[in-house]
């Protein structure tokens, strides 16, 4: 259940941002560039790591059995997708962090450095016990 909400969010968030990059293009009368930032870049890599992932899992859970559905499997390759799309979607969070919508919005590089410290501290506390194995 939480997997089928992050894909929606996760896939709900990229429609959203492409439809109002165009509208907001639209109003001005101009074409909308789509994907030429680092961190939309970013975002677009981590949104098709989730899409490869989600999409190995299903075929695992439906078809690695032949009666029924087998939710107990590894995939090294699953396992992957799902860590690169986590790491590149924290390393979008921090081209933003780190840019002018940071320093204009987390209290200049104090606060751009406070949560860039703390969005890698999350990263390493997830990533830790995934190294560990």
């Amino acid at each position: 259940m939480l997997n089928a909400a992050i894909q929606v969010c996760a896939y709900g968030g990229c429609f959203a941002i492409y439809r109002n990059k165009e509208l907001m293009a639209a109003a001005k009368g101009q074409v909308a560039k789509h994907l030429v930032s680092v961190h939309g870049k970013l975002g677009a890599l981590s949104t098709t790591f989730l899409l490869l992932s989600a999409l190995i899992a299903g075929y695992k859970t439906m078809f690695s059995q032949r009666n029924g559905l087998n939710f107990i499997w590894r995939d090294k390759i699953h396992r992957f997708l799902g860590t690169a799309s986590y790491l590149t979607a924290g390393l979008a969070i921090l081209n933003i962090v780190n840019g002018g919508w940071g320093k204009a919005n987390l209290g200049g590089v104090n606060g751009q450095r406070a949560v860039a410290a703390a969005l890698c501290a999350v990263q390493a506390m997830v990533l830790a016990p995934l190294v560990a194995n």
